[in-house]
């Protein structure tokens, strides 16, 4: 178990430290998740045509699986530990702005 500061205001400090992760299709907490292996279980909000997206990119790389409304009211978390199995997904941060500086005109020397 994980113990997160009170303080805490980041979103993926919590997803991190989470076994399981119940959201909708948004891409900032999807994102998150798939960096940090935490399975994931989508709401799929058929009438959302900007969540269908996600949830196929999702279930093309079997990065988590989805539930309709009517499986969510019934749904119950017996606190089973999901396999956090490595995905290929990490936080490309740095590399993305390196390669930007090698691209435009900015200088990496100070």
């Amino acid at each position: 178990m994980f113990s997160i500061p009170k303080e805490e205001t980041e979103s993926q400090a919590y997803i991190a430290a989470s076994d399981l992760v119940i959201s909708k299709a948004g891409w900032g907490t999807v994102s998150e998740a798939v960096v940090y292996n935490v399975p994931l279980l989508i709401l799929n909000r058929e009438g959302m045509k900007e969540d269908q997206n996600t949830i196929n990119y999702i279930r093309k790389h079997g990065l988590g699986k989805t539930i309709d409304w009517e499986e969510m009211l019934k749904y119950q978390y017996h606190g089973e530990k999901q396999e956090k199995k490595e995905n290929g997904f990490r936080n490309d941060a740095e590399a993305i702005v390196e390669e930007l500086r090698k691209q435009c005109c900015f200088s990496t020397d100070n």
